[in-house]
C-alpha cells in the first residue's frame, strides 16, 4: 500500500458527496478497511438525492503502526463527531454501517433519538470463539506474536476488487481486543435502537449463525417495521461490488432510508 503526501493510503480517503436538500447519510466502514468498501453504495445513495459522508476512521488507511496504536474509544468518538457535524447541516440523518461499522452505527443510533434510519450490512455484533480467546489473551499474545495475519483478502474473488482492496492484511492482538470492545458496545446498544432499521446477514463463515442472531437482536430492539434481509451477504466487504451483493446492499439501504 502506497501512502499519499497526507499520510493516507492512496485510494483510502473519505467520501464526501454534497447534495441539495436536507437529507444526509453517514456511512461507516469496517475494521481495518477504508471508505473504498462503501463507494458503490455511496454513489447509489447520492444518486437518490442524499448527501453522503463516509469518513476514514482513526488509525485506518494509514501506516500499520498508526493502525496498531488506534483504540476503540477513538473510533467511537470520531464517529460521534462526524454524526454531530451532519446534524448541524441537515435535518434528516440516516446511518449505514458495514461490519464493525455496523456495530459503531448501532451505538450511535442507540444514543441518538433523531437518527431517522439505520442500515446494518453484515454487522459485526459477535465474534468467533477463536477471536474472543485472542482478545482475552491479547497481552500474552502481543509478546509472542506482535502481528496476526488477516484472512479477509483471500475471500475476494473479483480481480478488480483484489487490486482495489486497501485493507492491511495484518492486525495485532491488542486490536482484536479493541474490536471485541466495539462488538460488546454494539450488542449492548442494540435493544435501545429506535430508528427504522434494516439489516442483512453474513454468510460463508463458521459463526454466520451467531452473526444472524446478533443482527436480528439489533433489529428486534427497534420498531415494529424492522426486518432482516433473508438473503446472504458476502464473507468479505470487497465482494460488495459483485452484482448480486450490490443489489442486496442497495435494497437494504434503500428500504431503511425510505422510512
Amino acid at each position: 500500500l502506497t501512502l499519499g503526501t497526507d499520510g493516507i493510503v492512496i485510494g483510502a480517503t473519505a467520501i464526501d458527496l454534497a447534495a441539495d436538500g436536507n437529507r444526509a447519510v453517514l456511512m461507516l466502514h469496517g475494521f481495518g478497511d477504508t471508505p473504498q468498501t462503501l463507494q458503490y453504495l455511496a454513489a447509489y445513495l447520492h444518486g437518490q438525492g442524499w448527501a453522503v459522508r463516509a469518513p476514514l476512521l482513526p488509525g485506518h488507511g494509514r501506516t500499520l503502526h498508526e493502525f496498531a496504536a488506534s483504540r476503540s474509544e477513538e473510533w467511537i468518538a470520531f464517529a460521534r463527531a462526524e454524526l454531530d457535524a451532519l446534524r448541524a447541516r441537515y435535518d434528516t440523518i440516516a446511518i449505514v454501517g458495514l461490519s464493525m461499522g455496523g456495530a459503531l452505527a448501532t451505538v450511535l443510533a442507540a444514543e441518538s433519538s433523531d437518527v431517522r434510519a439505520l442500515a446494518l450490512l453484515a454487522p459485526y455484533l459477535s465474534m468467533p470463539t477463536r477471536l474472543q480467546r485472542a482478545a482475552s489473551l491479547h497481552r500474552i499474545l502481543g509478546v509472542v506474536t506482535p502481528f496476526l495475519r488477516g484472512g479477509g483478502d483471500r475471500s475476494i474473488r473479483d480481480p478488480e476488487e483484489v487490486a482495489r482492496n486497501r485493507a492491511y492484511g495484518f492486525l495485532t492482538p491488542r486490536l482484536v481486543f479493541e474490536l471485541s470492545r466495539i462488538v460488546a458496545r454494539g450488542r449492548a446498544a442494540a435493544p435501545r435502537v429506535r430508528a427504522h432499521t434494516r439489516g442483512t446477514i453474513e454468510a460463508g463463515s463458521p459463526h454466520s449463525t451467531r452473526r444472524r442472531r446478533a443482527c436480528i437482536c439489533a433489529v428486534r430492539g427497534a420498531d415494529s417495521t424492522d426486518d432482516v434481509d433473508r438473503g446472504k451477504w458476502p464473507h468479505h466487504h470487497g465482494r460488495l461490488r459483485e452484482a448480486g451483493n450490490l443489489r442486496r446492499g442497495r435494497r437494504v439501504v434503500g428500504n431503511a432510508c425510505r422510512a
